[in-house]
């Protein structure tokens, strides 16, 4: 059994799954994203033309990570929300990334959500 998130360790526990999103996203790396505790459902939605599709329409115009700030957590009936802010080098305006986990976290902490944008 693994820890439960909570308001307390939210950001301990998803900061590194956040980041090894972050970067399959800097790196156009589908396969590295899809391994980071995706949901098979997650895997199913999210397929390599989405992904594709996500970068060259949005993420790729944003430039390089300046600065990656966690915002907080939220406890939903469904799930777990875990929201982060992302600063860019070619982007005036700050992005924000929402990351939504299972509730069911018997084994892992399973992603099953992913947005991004303003």
């Amino acid at each position: 059994m693994i820890k439960k998130l909570n308001d307390t360790n939210a950001e301990e526990i998803t900061r590194p799954i956040f980041e090894s999103i972050h970067s399959s996203y800097a790196n156009s790396n589908y396969q590295s994203l899809i391994g980071n505790n995706f949901s098979e459902k997650m895997k199913e939605d999210l397929t390599e033309e989405v992904f594709e599709e996500a970068i060259q329409k949005y993420y790729s115009k944003y430039g390089g990570l300046v600065e990656m700030t966690f915002l907080g957590y939220v406890d939903r009936d469904v799930g777990h929300q875990v929201l982060w802010k992302c600063k860019y080098n070619e982007n005036t305006e700050e992005v924000l990334w929402h990351v939504f986990f299972s509730k069911d976290n018997s084994e892992r902490h399973e992603v099953v959500g992913l947005w991004f944008g303003y």
